[in-house]
């Protein structure tokens, strides 16, 4: 199972343990907070979902973090954070505005078309709300108000599945300049069927990380207040940010443009992760750098994808069956792929294009 989707969830857990109760100040008036939209996109059995999982249990057993599953409309999401109403007062203090947004399974949880299409604005839209209210209207049960909202979410898919979810308008643009995304394939490479575990084999000291984990959680969902940075990682920052070549594909210029403050985000969870002080120190910002750009590589496949015809999507299944496969010949290649409308003629010239 990649360590980058363990790693990813984790900075997705601490995200959304402090929500926004902490936040870095970028300039006057301007807060920046660390939640994050978070994708996980790999091929079946590749551990996605294993690894949000064990995430969820730390953050069940809290208790202490408001998370949101299962299938889920704009609408509905929406509702769940509105501010209640009483008596024609609202309440802020009782709303549901900080959500933990889990989908281990993206299809299933926001299904495709329409719907999925108007969620996929909403979030855009409460990623970085810039107004204290986020409102709605009319409606059929009327108006509603988001009072301060603050939304994290972690999402699992795979490719196939984010192309049917994902309008490759919103790949190419605004959705998913603010989503950090890890894309992992089978490593045919060093499959070994022969290597085999009945049930997973955890190190003598399992229970007593997963109890340290869980009391540092805890302690985050009590924090409050503004990030300071040490003179040296605004040194770092500094000579990172003016550094900066903007991509030559057009296509990862949104992501490239959001960049600089994904990366202070991921400098905020750096800190947290270290301890509670609240300071950004150097080290902290020269990881977050590097994450971001580590997470910049897996756009291309992703963001290509969206926008891929029918011709190319046909020849991409061709090509990932031969991956898995390591070596297939041409008949078991062409059952594989027959169920796809891929005949015995548009196989071979798939092939031709490929050895090409």
């Amino acid at each position: 199972m990649p360590a980058e989707y363990h790693m990813m969830c984790a900075f997705s857990m601490i995200a959304a343990a402090v929500a926004d109760k902490v936040w870095l100040e970028k300039f006057a008036g301007e807060q920046l907070t660390p939640n994050l939209y978070v994708f996980l996109v790999g091929d079946s059995g590749t551990g996605k979902g294993t690894a949000i999982k064990c995430m969820t249990k730390v953050v069940d057993d809290i208790g202490k973090i408001d998370v949101v599953q299962g299938r889920v409309t704009a609408q509905h999401l929406m509702d769940t954070m509105a501010t209640p109403v009483r008596s024609g007062v609202p309440h802020p203090e009782e709303a549901r505005n900080k959500i933990f947004f889990v989908t281990s399974e993206l299809a299933t949880s926001i299904a495709k078309g329409e719907l999925a299409d108007t969620l996929i604005k909403v979030t855009t839209e409460l990623y970085d709300c810039c107004t204290e209210t986020f409102q709605e209207g009319p409606r059929t049960r009327g108006s509603i108000e988001i009072h301060k909202p603050c939304l994290n979410w972690i999402a699992a898919t795979t490719k196939q599945w984010l192309q049917d979810c994902v309008d490759p308008k919103a790949m190419e643009g605004g959705f998913w300049a603010r989503v950090a995304s890890v894309y992992k394939q089978q490593d045919m490479k060093n499959f070994n069927p022969a290597t085999r575990f009945t049930r997973p084999l955890f190190p003598s000291d399992h229970a007593e990380v997963l109890d340290y984990v869980k009391e540092r959680v805890e302690e985050l969902t009590h924090l409050e207040g503004p990030f300071t940075l040490s003179p040296q990682a605004k040194r770092v920052e500094d000579s990172w940010y003016n550094a900066q070549m903007p991509p030559t594909d057009p296509s990862l210029l949104p992501w490239w443009q959001r960049q600089h403050d994904l990366t202070l985000k991921l400098a905020m969870i750096f800190s947290l992760a270290d301890s509670t002080d609240m300071v950004i120190e150097q080290h902290h910002m020269v990881m977050a750098q590097q994450f971001s750009e580590g997470l910049m590589a897996y756009l291309p496949p992703l963001i290509g994808s969206a926008s891929a015809t029918e011709d190319s999507k046909k020849l991409s299944m061709v090509k990932d069956v031969i991956h898995r496969s390591r070596r297939i010949g041409h008949s078991n290649l062409l059952r594989k792929v027959a169920y796809r409308g891929i005949d015995a003629k548009r196989l071979n010239d798939i092939i031709y294009t490929l050895k090409q």
